[in-house]
């Protein structure tokens, strides 16, 4: 199977988004990593779907199969969205804090119709 390029996967992905919707075209994993980030910073779906839908074709990581045994045949997209300014939600002060956000995604469906968020969270070392 022949796969999107990255490019072509970034532009996929942000017309679904602009165009499609939650929950039927995109949609976000609840993981913990992921629901870690929400809670650390203010940060709501549409504060999400905003810095998705600013990652360039600088921000790519790679592309690979995925090494989940249950999804080897999905294809994933890992972009680094670098320096995002989020608030802190527990803080006593309201300064803006520098994030690089991992984001890594699959397309699927018949066109490519469905764009899943795998990860959405810190780029740290897990």
């Amino acid at each position: 199977m022949e796969h999107l390029t990255p490019g072509q996967a970034l532009a996929r992905m942000k017309e679904l988004i602009r165009t499609g919707k939650p929950g039927k075209n995109y949609t976000f994993v609840p993981s913990d990593k992921n629901r870690e980030l929400v809670e650390k910073f203010f940060l709501d779906d549409n504060k999400r779907i905003e810095i998705l839908l600013s990652i360039t074709d600088e921000d790519y990581e790679k592309d690979e199969y995925s090494i989940d045994e249950d999804h080897s045949d999905d294809y994933l997209y890992v972009f680094l969205k670098r320096d995002v300014e989020l608030r802190r939600r527990y803080s006593s002060n309201f300064d803006f804090e520098k994030v690089d956000i991992y984001v890594k995604f699959t397309l699927s469906g018949y066109g490519n119709n469905i764009c899943i968020v795998i990860s959405f969270h810190e780029n740290k070392n897990y």
